[in-house]
């Protein structure tokens, strides 16, 4: 039997999974996975590629997509009715990604389902159950604000029974499908909700499910990390890990920079994982990858790219995740830390380093530029040098070097590329 997903007693920051530590990368093809027809073949090529985490949002807003409850004869939902086909299709999830040990880190409420046409269609839309009125339970027929304000957020806050009792029915529906499996993440939503009470009901909701049939389980929520204070509070408060791809809201500058203050922030702290399961960039694969790539090198526990629009067949994706393989191949990236210390620039190219200091280091380059590496504290009197082609998972030829403390390291090629700097 497989022990469960849990935070590495050894790297704090990362997760462990069957009794060792992983750094877990997934390359979506849409938010809501488990209502992808083509379920199957993505995680054969996911884990054929070097994959294992998958990112599902527990979302029915696209067309064609199962909403979680029933209807009558009138096509009137129930929500004391859980939906017979939507319940199979996240089980079959489940069951596939336990068989191929695809870490899948679960959003339970979808913001984006609460608003506009969306909110329309949905179950908990008072127009469309059988279960309660506009009045009777304060949410809505209508609603076009941004989906964190929605008054179905504010449940927990109000006190509001009529709608409360439905959510739980739908969160437990979920965990006994899902608590019995050892390779669940749980993140309560998948955007930041304005209030802080309901993640943090939520969180000990399930915590409590779990330990009541004793099983451990590891739950965070999307933060507005543009507050420092109010995440380190929210973390202490329950949250195992932190779930960072809010991040991607800025530039590609901030997103690298912001990325490296939250994780010496938490390192701080508390060590603990810091996932990013929504990579996206602005339309361009380039930028996509690249902040998976700055995600990595702020030391994240787990990168998941995005369904992206201009990456047929997944294919960018797939081969970073390679680059990233052949990497930990040749490194103990787990000993690793974040050293932008160690870099002075000549040039205005973003670059990011991780590093032992003691016995190797590895320099990103988001584009072609030059950096010095500062070499003083590796030992010995060579150091080997070698430079890997990212958008390719390609190694190029590695050269020995007197060992200079203070080491001019020039890129190659074009695109983003890496350079592994070990003793000896």
């Amino acid at each position: 039997m497989k022990s469960r997903i849990r935070i590495s007693s050894d790297y704090p920051s990362h997760w462990e999974f069957d009794g060792r530590p992983v750094l877990l990368l997934g390359n979506n093809i849409r938010d809501n996975l488990f209502q992808a027809d083509v379920l199957q073949e993505h995680l054969r090529v996911l884990k054929a590629g070097g994959g294992d985490l998958a990112r599902c949002v527990l979302s029915s807003r696209c067309e064609g997509d199962v909403w979680p409850f029933e209807r009558d004869a009138k096509g009137v939902y129930d929500l004391t009715r859980p939906a017979t086909v939507y319940w199979r299709l996240f089980a079959s999830l489940l069951a596939m990604t336990d068989l191929t040990d695809i870490i899948v880190q679960l959003e339970i409420w979808a913001p984006d389902d609460f608003t506009g046409e969306p909110w329309q269609r949905n179950p908990f839309n008072p127009r469309n159950n059988s279960n309660y009125t506009a009045p009777q339970s304060g949410l809505p027929e209508d609603f076009e604000d941004p989906p964190a304000s929605h008054p179905f957020f504010l449940s927990v806050a109000q006190g509001n029974e009529i709608v409360l009792q439905h959510q739980r029915r739908f969160v437990n529906s979920l965990l006994s499908h899902s608590l019995p499996y050892p390779h669940i993440l749980y993140c309560i939503d998948s955007q930041p909700t304005q209030q802080p009470e309901w993640g943090a009901f939520w969180a000990e909701y399930i915590r409590s499910r779990g330990q009541a049939e004793h099983f451990g389980v590891c739950v965070s929520d999307f933060l507005d990390l543009s507050d420092p204070e109010r995440l380190l509070r929210e973390t202490q408060h329950g949250f195992d890990f932190i779930e960072a791809s809010t991040l991607g809201n800025h530039p590609l500058r901030r997103h690298l920079r912001g990325g490296l203050e939250l994780s010496e922030r938490v390192r701080v702290d508390r060590p603990q994982p810091i996932n990013y399961s929504s990579i996206r960039g602005p339309g361009e694969g380039d930028e996509m990858v690249r902040r998976f790539w700055s995600a990595l090198f702020a030391k994240a526990a787990a990168v998941c790219i995005a369904d992206a629009p201009r990456d047929p067949g997944h294919q960018i994706g797939m081969r970073h995740i390679r680059s990233v393989r052949m990497l930990e191949q040749e490194m103990d990236f787990f000993d690793t830390t974040p050293h932008p210390e160690l870099l002075s620039s000549g040039t205005e190219a973003e670059t990011a380093c991780l590093a032992n200091p003691h016995r190797e280091a590895v320099v990103l380059f988001l584009e072609p530029g030059e950096v010095v590496f500062n070499a003083a504290d590796m030992p010995g009197t060579h150091l080997t040098l070698r430079w890997l082609n990212l958008s390719e998972s390609r190694w190029l030829a590695s050269r020995q070097t007197p060992k200079e403390n203070r080491l001019r390291l020039i890129a190659p090629i074009s695109g983003s590329q890496i350079a592994l700097i070990q003793t000896g």
